[in-house]
């Protein structure tokens, strides 16, 4: 089975936690790009090939970004 085949066999009631390291930085996209219910304001970095793959699989699943939503301190 592939991640896309499970995300879908999940039960709508059941939350998805997606978890790994995939090499996607979630820094805010363009605002035209779509994705204005995947990830929010607050991501972190600038985005690279991964981070689209990521968040076009999150938003065709109806998946979010949670790190992204709110504002980080800046320790160092």
């Amino acid at each position: 089975m592939d991640l896309a085949s499970i995300t879908e066999s999940v039960p709508v009631h059941d939350d998805i936690l997606l978890l790994g390291d995939f090499n996607a930085v979630t820094g805010p996209p363009p605002r035209s790009a779509g994705y204005e219910d995947t990830v929010g304001s607050f991501g972190a970095g600038t985005p690279n090939n991964d981070t689209s793959r990521l968040l076009s699989f999150c938003s065709s699943h109806g998946l979010v970004v949670p790190g992204s939503w709110s504002r980080r301190l800046d320790v160092h």
